[in-house]
């Protein structure tokens, strides 16, 4: 199991490499961020996808 400190940092490195793109309309950048989020969900029932997504600077998504 990947503790908060992994989610930050590969937080950090997702939206570093994003950063002045319109990720909004970029579905690559979306498309990652919710299958990371699918990811880290299954490995850990205490992770926040809400947090994650603001912490990677993509719109909150539906993941059902």
């Amino acid at each position: 199991m990947l503790s908060r400190k992994y989610y930050v940092m590969i937080a950090k490195v997702l939206a570093s490499h994003i950063s002045g793109v319109n990720h909004v309309r970029d579905g690559k950048v979306v498309l990652i961020a919710r299958s990371l989020a699918d990811e880290f969900e299954k490995d850990n029932p205490r992770f926040d996808r809400a947090e994650f997504y603001a912490a990677v600077g993509v719109p909150m998504i539906d993941h059902t």
